[in-house]
């Protein structure tokens, strides 16, 4: 239903994400309608191209909904404003509580957009990281920082050669708690040319051909980092 096969944009299932997870409460405006009505998200599904909001307080504002009909939707996450349109795909019933499924959106407003969140990882939580160069080499380390784009990792076993991988395309392996490591390609971006005892970092960025699937166990685990260090703070 709606949404085509483009693959999912991970940035924003990580943003919708957030909202869905902290209840955050919708102000959506439809058409010209002068009066504000507020909704929350119910369901994320990226995977068919939608997701399902409650329905409209006040109530009035159901009779005014029909497939179709574009919302035109705002929160504040952090303190920062989203704002993005969805587009009716279906009207439903549960329970005599009307919901509404609507497209999955393609583009958002959100000023965090303009860069890659990163989530600095503490070095005591150890996520681990392999990487198979493509001399055949074997490296590991453990996660510094990650965003849905890319990571900088610590590198603990092995030793990178600046001139000779910068750029190069390698296999990595996220060893991710209680669930199926992450494999996935990606381009060395920068290498930290210290040498050793010193301990080597390496950014890299995700590849174009991640998988949708990839994406979004790469943006859940974002999340849960996340999560966890705001538990922290």
């Amino acid at each position: 239903m709606g949404g085509g096969n483009k693959p999912h944009d991970p940035e924003i299932y990580l943003v919708l994400r957030r909202v869905f997870s902290e209840h955050t409460l919708l102000t959506i405006r439809l058409g010209e309608q002068p009066e504000p009505y507020t909704s929350a998200i119910l369901e994320l599904v990226p995977e068919q191209h939608y997701l399902v909001l409650d329905e409209l307080t006040p109530s009035s504002g159901h009779a005014l909904v029909s497939n179709g009909a574009v919302f035109q939707v705002r929160a504040a996450v952090d303190g920062i404003d989203l704002r993005f349109t969805a587009t009716v795909l279906q009207i439903g019933e549960q329970n005599a509580l009307p919901y509404y499924k609507v497209s999955f959106p393609t583009v958002i407003d959100y000023p965090q957009r303009r860069r890659q969140y990163r989530v600095t990882v503490p070095s005591n939580r150890g996520f681990e990281v392999e990487f198979r160069m493509s001399d055949g080499r074997q490296l590991e380390g453990e996660l510094g920082d990650m965003s849905v784009g890319g990571f900088c990792a610590r590198i603990r076993t092995g030793v990178l050669e600046p001139t000779h991988d910068a750029g190069q395309r390698v296999t990595c392996r996220l060893l991710v708690p209680n669930a199926q490591p992450i494999i996935v390609e990606v381009d060395m971006l920068h290498i930290d040319a210290q040498p050793p005892p010193r301990v080597q970092r390496a950014r890299v960025r995700f590849t174009h051909n991640i998988s949708p699937t990839t994406e979004r166990r790469v943006a859940q685990f974002c999340a849960e980092l996340e999560r966890t260090q705001r538990q922290l703070r």
